[in-house]
């Protein structure tokens, strides 16, 4: 489980802050809202063999005020997805190079 204290995209859809569930298989990342909120499977490239183990990172690239999930980390492996049409048009409006931000993963909390 990851808290996001802010908007950002995976993908083409749109996702406001919350705390989030991701899912990893060896072609795809799932993000699925915490209390069963917004969902969405995006294809992903691994940077290694697939492993199990929970999530322990996800990091964004940033263009001003727009944020786009980039990778996610778990346990030495990672997943690195591929820029969407809106993430590319951002970067070209940017003219800069993104900011990366990046956030620890935490374990579940109990729901009430």
């Amino acid at each position: 489980m990851v808290r996001i204290p802010f908007d950002f995209r995976a993908g083409e859809s749109r996702f406001g802050p919350g705390e989030y569930v991701i899912s990893l298989n060896t072609v795809s990342v799932r993000l699925e809202g915490r209390d069963r909120g917004p969902s969405v499977t995006i294809g992903a490239r691994m940077s290694r063999a697939a492993g199990s183990g929970a999530v322990s990172a996800v990091s964004f690239r940033a263009y001003g005020d727009q944020r786009f999930l980039a990778s996610v980390h778990a346990e030495g492996y990672a997943w690195e997805l591929v820029p969407s049409a809106g993430e590319r048009s951002a970067s070209l409006h940017w003219g800069g190079g993104p900011t990366v931000l990046s956030l620890k993963a935490e374990a579940p909390s109990p729901s009430p």
